[in-house]
Order: C-alpha cells, then sequence, then structure tokens
C-alpha cells in the first residue's frame, strides 16, 4: 500500500492506495482540518492521532509520500528522506515559514510510527527548477541569503505537471490554480518555461491573504514601520482579497457580498455577511482586482508561448467556481483559446504514481 500526506498551513490530508497490477486504487481519504499554527508539537499530536484512528500501523504500507513546500532548485521529487532531505526542507523554512516547518514535524513524526515503510519528499519547486534563466532570475544584484540564492522557485509544481499532463500532455498550455494560494505556468512540449509565484508563495496574483506582486518600495515601507516579523504576518495573512474586503477571507462570501448569490450554495456563505453598499463595492473591487491580475499573466504567457492551445483551471475556486472562469475568460476571447477546461486536481494521485513508478 502507498500512504501520501498532504501538510498544509493549518491541515492535513492523507490518501490511502492499494497497488493493483494496472495501476492505483485509492481506499481511503481522512484529514485534520483546523491546526493551530504557531507550534510544529501540534502537527505531530495531528499526524500521530491521525496515524492511530485510522489503524495505519496495522496496514501493509510500503511507501509514504510527502508534499513539501520548498526545496528550492535542491529537492527532487521522489527523494529519500534521510538527513540530507531533511536539512534541505529545514533550509528553506525561512522562505516557507507556514508550511516547511510543519510538513517537517509531520515527517519526523511519521517516520517514528511507521517504521516500516519508505518515506519520500515530493517538492513544489522541483516542477520548475530548469525554467529558462531569463524567466528564474531576478533583475537584481546577486543575492545569497543564508546559502539561498534568491531567485524564481515557483510553487504548485505537482498540481501544474498533474492537469497539464492529464489534459495537454505535449501542447501549448496554460495552467491556473486557483485556491487560497494562487498560481499560473507557462508550459510548451512538456516542460514549463514559466510561473507566477516567485522566490516564495507570496508572489505573482492577488491571492486571498496574499498580495502577490507588489513594488519593492512598498515592502521596505512595511519592514521599515512593522519590523520584519510582523510585515510578514500581514503580506501572508492580511493582505489580498482579505484586505480589500475588510477582513473576508471567503472566495464563496466575496462573491456573494458582490452579486448577492454564488453559483454552489448560498448555504455555504458565512451567517452575518454584511452586504451594505460599501462591502458591495469593495467585493466588486476585490474580485476585478483579482481576475485582472490573472488575465495579465495569462496574456503575458500565450505570448512566451506563442499561443496556447490549452487553458486548464483547477484549484478551489479555478476548478469550483464557474462564475470565477466565467469573469476571468469573457474579456480575453481575442486570444482564440480553443481549449478552456476545468480539472480538479489531485496531487496526492500524481505523488502515488511517481512512487508506483
Amino acid at each position: 500500500m502507498i500512504l501520501v500526506i498532504n501538510t498544509g498551513s493549518s491541515s492535513i490530508k492523507a490518501k490511502l492506495y492499494e497497488t493493483h497490477k494496472r495501476g492505483l486504487v485509492e481506499v481511503s481519504t481522512f484529514s485534520v482540518v483546523g491546526i493551530s499554527v504557531g507550534s510544529v508539537s501540534n502537527y505531530q499530536k495531528a499526524i500521530a492521532k491521525l496515524i492511530r484512528d485510522e489503524k495505519l500501523t496495522d496496514k501493509s504500507i510500503s511507501k509514504i509520500g510527502y508534499r513539501i513546500v520548498h526545496g528550492g532548485d535542491e529537492g527532487k521529487n521522489k527523494s529519500i528522506i534521510d538527513n540530507r532531505v531533511e536539512r534541505i526542507i529545514e533550509k528553506y523554512n525561512h522562505l516557507s515559514p507556514n508550511h516547511n516547518p510543519y510538513a517537517l514535524a509531520v515527517i519526523r513524526q511519521s517516520k517514528k510510527m511507521l517504521r516500516s515503510a519508505k518515506h519520500y519528499a515530493f517538492f513544489d519547486t522541483a516542477y520548475f527548477s530548469n525554467i529558462p534563466d531569463e524567466n528564474k532570475l531576478y533583475p537584481l544584484p546577486e543575492l545569497v541569503n543564508r546559502g539561498i540564492e534568491i531567485k524564481k522557485y515557483g510553487f504548485h509544481g505537482l498540481s501544474h505537471q498533474y492537469i497539464y499532463e492529464k489534459m495537454a500532455f505535449g501542447k501549448k498550455a496554460i495552467t491556473v490554480h486557483l485556491g487560497a494560494g494562487c498560481s499560473l505556468a507557462a508550459i510548451k512540449d512538456g516542460k514549463p518555461v514559466d510561473t507566477s509565484m516567485g522566490a516564495t508563495p507570496l508572489g505573482g496574483v492577488v491571492m486571498l491573504s496574499r498580495p502577490g506582486n507588489l513594488d519593492p518600495g512598498v515592502v521596505l515601507e512595511y519592514v521599515d514601520k512593522y519590523g520584519y516579523k510582523k510585515s510578514l504576518e500581514i503580506f501572508s495573512q492580511k493582505s489580498g482579497l482579505t484586505a480589500i474586503t475588510n477582513k473576508t477571507k471567503n472566495m464563496l462570501d466575496i462573491l456573494y457580498q458582490a452579486f448577492g448569490y454564488v453559483e454552489d450554495d448560498n448555504n455555504l456563505v458565512s451567517s452575518g455577511l454584511p452586504t451594505d453598499k460599501k462591502s458591495t463595492e469593495m467585493a466588486l473591487v476585490a474580485i476585478t482586482k483579482f481576475v485582472r491580475s490573472i488575465q495579465k499573466f495569462i496574456c503575458e504567457y500565450y505570448i512566451e508561448l506563442g499561443g496556447c492551445d490549452y487553458l486548464i483551471f483547477s484549484g478551489r475556486i479555478g476548478y469550483g467556481s464557474k462564475k470565477i472562469r466565467n469573469l476571468i475568460t469573457k474579456d480575453i476571447k481575442f486570444l482564440d483559446i480553443k481549449n478552456i477546461e476545468a480539472i480538479d486536481t489531485d496531487e496526492e494521485k500524481m505523488m502515488a504514481n511517481m512512487l508506483l513508478s
């Protein structure tokens, strides 16, 4: 059996697969949500409870794969997790403080409890490690900080790889992963050539609580006023659509505030949501800014690819919201992209398939 563990910024999701001659069969999926951040021990306790509750020690699990957000260009997919790989994960903690430390805590706890399995790391940055230098390098003097070269690494690599190989392999494609974190990728002849996120998961398009690309002078102003730690909290948790809409953190809520309905289910909208004139105006501003930031990258990547065969949406918002997809695509029809698709990504299956091969 193969177990895949995906550690998020406040959750752990896992899937268990059986292996057969014809491939993988998903046996079960389970998760822990609402984990209090700030202490790695909370994640150690959460994964330990999950392993006990699901009786995973009683199952014949031969391989376990873990999704790691940041490994720079050093992190390679399907890497046996030894001391060297653990050091790579730890090395990039400060560039992915809401993910790497917790993923490492989950790995170490799982290795203690599931000793007979082989443990493998899969890095979100690995897929983009060989994008061209003209897209990889920043127009800045070379900077190496804590042994890390500051350049574009890109994220959501497992998701972009999955949806591209599933829908458009060998073609020119722009893949759009939209969730709490959002990123786009330009892929040609089976290889990524550019992606919207940068050295950290904060850059690129406007996101739910992250600002996307900013004037560097703005960043300096915040650091000057609030210091590094507080500024990081602002940029990672209190910016983006959340800042524009005054703390609204749910895309369904923002859609409801803007249009008075959501296409999914109005019952999913938070109770007591303000829908006064000001709230409606700011929700419309937020959605417009979100949509336009995505459209700009699509247009840029269309030029970079020399045309586009497939535009593919995925992620909780990209796949889940037809309204958002329509808003994005209605003003870029002049690009004449023939195939516009939406597919539910499956990072866990991507990792499991790699472990099977």
